[in-house]
């Protein structure tokens, strides 16, 4: 069997398998709890952020900032506390902004810094510094292959600072969505991808299109409706371009908008853009989250088998870290 699709049917081996090791010091600085989360990573480590920032364990925390850029970006926290995350741990978007803090540690210490690294630079740095980490192991998997891995490595990070749930693992079922993802794949492959999502699940549409870029080697894109309503929709009446919208979403609340986006799948049927309507399966949503994650990799897989693509191929992305383009 493939890696790439051997890694995702055994998905739910990422939260429950020993890949962690803890390497901690004082929970707080005189006593005081952070007000505020600023999650530091770029790509698969940054979708780790969206993640907190959506589940059910967002709600037993403080406010949760994502940024995914150079250097360190100004916030309203007074004693925030920073999580710099990455999976090679040579990211230079994330060591740029763990080197800046340290620079100014000794002046002002109004803040906390965590780590989450699969080893090199970002590794020997917590270890040099004594700052509170979780090492983790993603034994061979890309990035966005390790979002188990990541996620469970940052709740027992969270667990340092601050008292939370123990974490639950999710309802994944692989096997179970893997003929869906196969119909999808069909659909799409060769064809420009646009994730259509509710704002609630803007987060998993931007996984998704990642996934689909990385995985399927597709040009794809995301947006949320009822806004794309308002803009994006103009763009598909004068012209047809081998284009396929998966509308990824849940039970809608508001009946207007179900009948708006029927509306809409109608009208661009008649210019040969296809649409799949992807519903979120699971009881809870964490499960949804993670199934539709899973969901992703699969079709992703299943697009690069189709197209004759390797689903692990990210040279240019690489070379360009490496300087050579």
């Amino acid at each position: 069997m493939d890696p790439y699709l051997l890694h995702t049917i055994d998905f739910l081996h990422q939260f429950t398998g020993n890949n962690c090791e803890s390497a901690f010091s004082d929970k707080v600085i005189n006593g005081q709890k952070p007000d505020g989360i600023i999650i530091v990573g770029m790509g698969s480590s940054a979708h780790i952020g969206r993640l907190l920032q959506h589940l059910t364990m967002a709600k037993h925390l403080p406010p949760i900032f994502v940024w995914d850029n150079y250097l360190l970006p100004k916030t309203p926290f007074r004693f925030p506390l920073y999580i710099f995350l990455s999976v090679t741990g040579g990211t230079h978007e994330v060591l740029s902004g763990l080197e800046n803090l340290l620079s100014v540690r000794k002046i002002h210490s109004m803040f906390q810094i965590g780590i989450l690294a699969g080893g090199g630079k970002l590794k020997d740095l917590a270890i040099a510094h004594k700052i509170p980490s979780i090492f983790f192991d993603v034994n061979g998997k890309m990035p966005r292959e390790a979002l188990g891995v990541m996620y469970k490595s940052l709740i027992l990070l969270l667990a340092h600072f601050f008292t939370i749930p123990t974490f639950q693992t999710p309802d994944v079922s692989p096997a179970e969505i893997a003929p869906t993802a196969k119909e999808v794949a069909e659909k799409i492959k060769n064809k420009i991808t646009l994730i259509y999502t509710d704002r609630e699940h803007a987060y998993l549409g931007y996984i998704w299109k990642t996934i689909m870029n990385e995985t399927g080697k597709l040009l794809s894109f995301n947006h949320t409706f009822p806004e794309l309503f308002h803009n994006e929709i103009t763009s598909f009446i004068p012209r047809t371009i081998g284009t396929h919208i998966l509308w990824l979403y849940g039970e809608q609340k508001i009946a207007e908008l179900e009948t708006k986006i029927q509306k809409v799948q109608t009208i661009l049927a008649g210019n040969g853009t296809g649409s799949t309507t992807i519903g979120l399966p699971g009881a809870t949503k964490d499960d949804q989250a993670w199934n539709s994650i899973v969901l992703s990799h699969l079709v992703g897989y299943y697009v690069a088998e189709m197209t004759g693509q390797n689903p692990t191929n990210i040279d240019i992305i690489n070379n360009l870290k490496k300087g050579l383009l």
